[in-house]
């Protein structure tokens, strides 16, 4: 009986914290928690892979629901024009972190450091392989560099798949994969928010329900993408949008004939980050009812759909 076993992309998890008061994302925006992939061992499966993305996926889900909000590197590069790369080692990604960590984006503003490795089992047995999988990792004190605690998380039941790769052949292995590391990210999820609400508590931090005078609160990163706008309309909505005062850091990124793309800043709700574009949309003279708007999580889309 043969044993492979494969270590898949380790992920770094940078949590940025307010101090002394954190705000509960219910009734503020979230603590910022940027996510970063390591894929420089060779035997790592890269940071667009699907099992990487379904466990970013689950812990994104649990942080958005509590108090913390998953960044990803997009949006670093967005917001502070480091580029992190790929097949970089653990040191290069961390020295990245901490340099954007330096940036006004962030203001020093980065406490904990979650790195943890996702590792799949494969063994073949006489009645197929069997697939088990396991996530493991530290998180780190960032300004002392040193590891606080540390986490293990097995999947309950093992799942069988077929010996012969025709029936299961490598994308049927990653989907099985990308399937079975979901609960066991949604466990890690509940048991990461768990620790750091402890490790802020411990340090003399508070996590609120509410928002209190004089407390911080961190802006919101959000792309924004405009698709078939006229010149003009476009520089009028980029005028009016920009010039509102909770609106921050809003710049453009790209520019193509037919579409741009920018980022910004904002401490507003989607409800007032709604107005404010429906404002800004007619202040441009475009009429609402030919406008797609579609606002996500992080990005913002903007669709002229007729002349």
């Amino acid at each position: 009986m043969k044993i492979f076993v494969f270590s898949l992309s380790a992920a770094l998890f940078w949590v940025a914290g307010c101090s002394p008061m954190l705000a509960h994302p219910g009734n503020g925006p979230h603590i910022p928690v940027v996510v970063v992939g390591e894929d420089s061992n060779k035997a790592a499966v890269a940071r667009d892979s699907e099992v990487f993305k379904s466990v970013v996926a689950e812990i994104q889900e649990a942080f958005t629901i509590s108090h913390y909000k998953v960044l990803d590197e997009d949006l670093i590069a967005l917001r502070t024009k480091i580029q992190i790369g790929n097949s970089r080692s653990k040191q290069d990604v961390l020295s990245a972190i901490l340099l954007a960590n330096k940036t006004p984006e962030f203001r020093g503003q980065i406490d904990y450091g979650i790195v943890f490795s996702v590792i799949p089992n494969i063994v073949r047995q006489s009645n197929g392989r069997v697939i088990d999988v396991r996530i493991r990792g530290n998180i780190y004190d960032v300004k002392e560099s040193t590891a606080v605690t540390q986490f293990e998380f097995n999947n309950v039941d093992s799942i069988i798949v077929p010996l012969s790769d025709e029936l299961c052949n490598e994308t049927c292995l990653v989907s099985t994969l990308a399937k079975r590391v979901r609960p066991v990210a949604r466990e890690l999820s509940e048991v990461l928010i768990q620790k750091l609400d402890a490790l802020y508590a411990s340090s003399g931090s508070q996590i609120s329900t509410t928002e209190k005078p004089g407390q911080v609160v961190l802006d919101r990163s959000y792309r924004l993408k405009i698709i078939r706008f006229e010149r003009a309309a476009q520089i009028a909505f980029e005028d009016t949008f920009s010039s509102d005062t909770e609106i921050n850091n809003f710049s453009r990124k790209t520019a193509m004939t037919s579409e741009a793309n920018y980022a910004f800043d904002t401490k507003a709700d989607v409800k007032d980050i709604s107005r404010k574009v429906e404002n800004a949309l007619m202040a441009a003279g475009l009429n609402l009812k030919i406008v797609r708007i579609e606002i996500s999580d992080d990005l913002i889309v903007l669709q002229k759909l007729a002349k």
